[in-house]
This record gives structure tokens, sequence and C-alpha cells, in this order.
């Protein structure tokens, strides 16, 4: 687990590992679309050309990654990712999607979990709103710099060079109810 002595020095490690990938456009003003209070999310993230990022727009928020197990260290920063899909994008420098929902944000650095264990179970709940977690995968024989992995529901939905084989989940929760997403606007 990744543990940062600020989130300066984290937001610093993820804009190097996702610079290959992503335009990163920090400090984004959003609105709230039940309270329409104005918050403001770390990055809005549109992936470059060719990295086959299978949503057009994503919103990270970054944490210094103090927490080893599903605890109130953990679930807060996620329940606070979780209000921003319950926002809109208020900022003018995203002019092309001003106005428009912020569909999947993700965590940095995300807690890694296992089958059975707390994490597992609030990763795996948490999705069900679309906020997922970023991990830095190294794998084996490759460079020690390794690659972003992001994951949401529990499975991986992107890593460079390694495309998903299923579709996307197409439903956003919304309090009780459920408000169906166009897949063609993923």
């Amino acid at each position: 687990m990744y543990e940062f002595r600020d989130e300066k020095a984290a937001e610093k490690y993820l804009l190097d590992m996702l610079e290959p990938y992503f335009t990163m456009l920090p400090q984004c003003n959003l609105k709230h679309v039940e309270t329409g209070q104005r918050l403001r999310i770390d990055f809005i993230a549109k992936p470059k050309r060719g990295s086959e990022f299978p949503f057009p727009l994503i919103g990270i928020e970054v944490k210094r990654g103090r927490y080893s197990y599903a605890s109130q260290a953990y679930n807060k920063p996620l329940f606070q990712a979780l209000d921003y899909t319950r926002c809109t994008l208020d900022d003018a420098r995203v002019k092309k999607h001003a106005g428009e929902r912020l569909q999947q944000v993700y965590l940095w650095p995300g807690l890694f979990s296992m089958e059975g264990d707390s994490v597992w179970g609030v990763n795996r709940l948490i999705g069900l709103g679309h906020v997922g977690i970023i991990l830095h995968v190294v794998r084996w024989g490759e460079a020690a710099k390794g690659e972003p992995q992001f994951w949401m529901c529990d499975e991986r939905q992107w890593s460079p060079g390694r495309p998903r084989k299923n579709a996307h989940k197409t439903r956003h929760t919304l309090g009780s109810g459920v408000a169906r997403i166009d897949a063609a606007t993923l």
C-alpha cells in the first residue's frame, strides 16, 4: 500500500504515472445536482489518443493513502468521491463537457482487496455508485515503474495495453433510485 507524506506528494506520483495516458486538469469546480453546492475535485482526467480508456472523462480524488484496511480513514474518501458522481462539471476550463454529469470518480491511492476481507466488500459496494480505485501494479518481468490499473466493483476496468473483455456497467445509482445511462454516451 502506498502512503505519502502529504497529498501533494501523492499528486506528483499520480501525475508521473498517468502522464503518458491522460491529460490532467487540476482543481476542477463541480456543482452538486441535488443541493446546488459548489465542490472542487482534485483532477479531471481525459484520456489521450491511443490509450483506449473506456470513458471520455473521469474524476480523480487524491489522498495521502494512510490506510491499510477498510476503516473510516479509507471509507471517508470513498464516500467523498461518491458525492462527486452526483455533480456536473462547472469549470470554465472544461468547455466541451460543461454541465455534464461526472460519471466515474477514482480514488488514488486505492486499497487492494482480496475476496473475503472487509476491503473487498467496501470496494464492491462503492463501485455501484461508480466510484473506483487506482492502483500502481508492477508485474513480474516488467520495468520497475509498473502501470496504473483502474478498478471498480473489484474488477479491472482498464490498464495500459490490457483492454477489458466484458462490457462496462450502464447503471448509475442515485439515492434510493437508479438513473439509466445511455451506453452511447460512455
